[in-house]
């Protein structure tokens, strides 16, 4: 890559002659190592990944409490249906829900949500150029907004209710709220996006 200098500005008036630059390609070369020298050092060191994204869980964590609390009741229900022992044969109030589907893709679908809903928290703050995880942790929402709804419904068609009953119907209403707060963050992307002309 060949840079050249440019022209010299002009000598104010009653000055002499100015002398013609040097324009040897050593010189020039020199030149162009010094300014990428110069911007190396005035760079700020890149952060490693695994510290920012420990930053960006930490920036967040509190606002995204509610949401780190329903993935985690979410992968460890699909674990425990998805894991031995067998669950359903034991618990009749999930007799209906063994009717829908079978225990193992039960606790598959519901690990493979919270597994989606647990890297867009994970992504989110902390790589900025990846502006859509609003977007994944609503969509994960709205997914876990539909499973924890028949899990709850299931129970209460089994006519036995009991505590699961109560437990899931409030997980399922804290679902809704995240999926709302994810909505509205992903409003202020687009938003953002919008007045920046993209």
């Amino acid at each position: 890559m060949h840079v050249t200098l440019p022209d010299p500005a002009p000598m104010p008036e009653g000055l002499g002659p100015r002398e013609p630059p040097d324009r040897s390609p050593a010189l020039e070369a020199a030149m162009l190592i010094s300014i990428i020298r110069l911007q190396a050092v005035l760079a700020p060191a890149p952060i490693s990944i695994p510290r920012r994204v420990w930053h960006g869980i930490r920036r967040h964590f509190v606002v995204r409490f509610p949401e780190w609390w329903a993935t985690a009741a979410l992968l460890q229900f699909g674990w425990i249906l998805y894991a031995p022992p067998p669950v359903f044969d034991t618990s009749p109030n999930l007799a209906v829900l063994a009717q829908w589907a079978t225990e193992e893709a039960w606790g598959a679908v519901c690990l493979a949500v919270g597994a989606v809903h647990l890297l867009a928290l994970i992504v989110n703050g902390s790589f900025p150029r990846f502006p859509y995880s609003p977007h994944v942790r609503a969509f994960a929402s709205f997914l876990a907004c539909g499973l924890w709804f028949q899990v709850t419904f299931g129970i209460w068609l089994s006519g036995i209710g009991g505590t699961g009953f109560g437990t899931y119907r409030l997980i399922f209403l804290l679902e809704v709220w995240n999926l709302v707060r994810a909505c509205q963050d992903t409003g202020k992307v687009e938003g953002r996006r919008g007045s920046d002309g993209g």
